[in-house]
């Protein structure tokens, strides 16, 4: 047994300094040079645009609907509701609502 023990330690040290064991090493950190960093994706801006809008009709309040649409870097919100007459959408002016309102939106996120 002391015999195996010895000559696996001799072949254990030689294999550790054989050039086989340097080209392995080697082809695993340019291995790992390749794949970069984990969780870091590029830097960056990405801008995003969208368009909401709400639609109020005249009535109650009993009818309310929302409708939402993605696409790319392009997104549009609307908004149904027949809450016009009501005295709360007068809240601060005292007249009604529009009827239509549109608001554009420009989003820019930034990557750092």
């Amino acid at each position: 047994k002391a015999d195996l023990t010895q000559r696996l330690a001799q072949y254990s040290s030689r294999f550790a300094n054989s050039a086989t064991l340097q080209v392995q090493a080697l082809q695993h950190l340019q291995e790992k040079a390749k794949e970069g960093k984990p969780g870091k994706g590029p830097r960056g801006v990405a801008v995003s645009y969208s368009l909401s809008g709400a639609l109020r009709t005249a009535g109650t309040g009993n009818l309310q609907s929302f409708a939402s649409y993605a696409t790319g870097p392009y997104a549009v919100h609307m908004m149904l509701a027949n809450d016009r007459d009501l005295p709360e959408s007068a809240a601060g002016t005292g007249s009604p609502p529009p009827t239509l309102r549109l608001q554009p939106k420009i989003q820019f996120d930034v990557d750092v």
